[in-house]
């Protein structure tokens, strides 16, 4: 019999996405969060999320074992709809817009910045007085970041510098320097962690001047449990290691080491996700998994870097523990070669694929997410929540449902009521973030490449 996860796989990047599951936080373990052209910090660079409000919240998401649906949504009305109909339970913006049109909502800052002027860096152009300013905006066509808007720097700008030309660019982040860099500009206003991100990648371009007057970006929740979990894990991130690093690296050095190595390490291509793009592509051939899917994990799982092994002895770049690889006659040794450790995941994923037997009505999705599930948390947790919730009444192949169950696994109370007959599964929550971020970013894949 064909193997079932070959059709799941392949037409799984026409079937709905994470950032389209509209459940509450609490319910399926993941937190939806909408940005739009307006966001600064929110950027795609060869089919990655970087910038600093991705940082912030994949750290908050992990902090608390969940996945992150991220979707984009302009104009602002579109964020106003999705939080009355509670389709998404965040949304990311300069504070100035959300005091003035989400004032009835939870909202907290989560990042104060500056503004920056860029230029390009073969100019050798040393910008040190607000007179030297002047003279540079009178005489260029300059870029302005959508994010801008609505802020007091906005307004001072125009009323400031009634000479300059400047043109007002329809989305923020990473397209603003980077049209500098196409040459399609002579300046550029942006975000003061955009630009650092922009620099790094592109080294023809540089911060020019930073203007005094610092502005705010905060998320705006849905509701005000979301809000307290946020505000109570950022009042503790702040005062972290973490956070200091963050700051150093976005804001005082001007670059980031992730962003900086990509332009110079074999993790990346252009035009593709990683150098081990080939190797995927043939694997995924011989083997009947899209290779998008292969990638998203071996990112999840060591980020491309194939002489990772973990504390327990998973090894390579899909992490795969030496007693799995002896199930398919593979010694430990054999398993440090990629190509092998890429086979023995792919053939790991159809194994377990056969061994849940899905119902003939299984949507893809759900015998994706499921699939992934049992990989991460294994199989005889995955088959024992899906008998328990089928036990319950409930359809053992939505995962929307089984996540709810797995949930369950990790809560005293429940496995108390079920007297001994349920093993508890304290790990559920990170199958789940697990989950949500393999499939997210296997998202990211099937856009950015075929």
């Amino acid at each position: 019999m064909a193997f079932a996860i070959v059709t799941i796989i392949i037409a799984s990047c026409h079937t709905p996405k994470v950032n389209k599951i509209q459940t509450p936080m609490e319910a399926d373990g993941i937190l939806s969060l909408a940005v739009g052209a307006y966001t600064p910090g929110n950027m795609v660079i060869a089919g990655e999320r970087y910038g600093y409000l991705n940082e912030v919240v994949e750290l908050f998401v992990n902090s608390k074992s969940l996945g992150l649906s991220l979707s984009e949504r302009t104009p602002l009305h579109s964020i106003i709809a999705g939080l009355t109909k509670g389709e998404i339970e965040a949304a990311a913006m300069p504070t100035a817009i959300s005091q003035k049109l989400f004032s009835h909502y939870p909202s907290e800052p989560y990042m104060t910045t500056h503004y920056v002027v860029m230029g390009r860096a073969s100019e050798n152009l040393r910008i040190t007085s607000v007179e030297q300013l002047d003279d540079l905006l009178a005489d260029n066509d300059i870029l302005v970041d959508a994010s801008l808007t609505d802020s007091e720097l906005y307004d001072n700008l125009l009323g400031q510098h009634p000479e300059a030309r400047f043109h007002f660019s329809s989305t923020a982040g990473y397209a603003t320097p980077e049209a500098l860099n196409k040459n399609e500009w002579d300046l550029v206003i942006c975000q003061q962690t955009d630009a650092a991100v922009a620099s790094a990648v592109m080294s023809n371009i540089t911060t020019l001047y930073t203007f005094e007057d610092e502005e705010s970006m905060s998320l705006v929740f849905l509701n005000d449990a979301i809000a307290e979990q946020f505000r109570s894990w950022k009042r503790e991130f702040e005062r972290s290691a973490e956070y200091k690093s963050l700051t150093y690296l976005y804001k005082e050095r001007g670059l980031i080491g992730e962003i900086a190595a990509l332009r110079r390490s074999a993790s990346r291509v252009v035009g593709g996700i990683s150098i081990w793009d080939d190797l995927l592509k043939r694997v995924s051939e011989s083997e009947g998994v899209d290779w998008r899917l292969l990638s998203a994990i071996a990112y999840a799982e060591s980020r491309f870097k194939p002489e990772v092994v973990s504390s327990r002895g998973a090894v390579g770049l899909m992490q795969v523990m030496p007693s799995v690889a002896r199930q398919f006659d593979v010694t430990g040794e054999e398993l440090a070669n990629p190509e092998t450790n890429i086979i023995v995941s792919a053939k790991l994923l159809k194994k377990i694929d056969h061994t849940i037997g899905f119902g003939a009505d299984v949507t893809p999705y759900d015998r994706m997410a499921i699939v992934l599930a049992a990989y991460n948390g294994g199989v005889g947790r995955i088959g024992q929540a899906r008998r328990l919730l089928q036990s319950e009444g409930g359809n053992p192949d939505s995962w929307k449902e089984l996540s709810q169950t797995l949930r369950l696994m990790a809560d005293d109370d429940y496995i108390a009521s079920k007297g001994g007959s349920v093993r508890r599964f304290r790990g559920s929550g990170q199958t789940l973030a697990y989950v949500a971020q393999v499939i997210g970013r296997y998202n990211v894949y099937c856009d950015a490449v075929k």
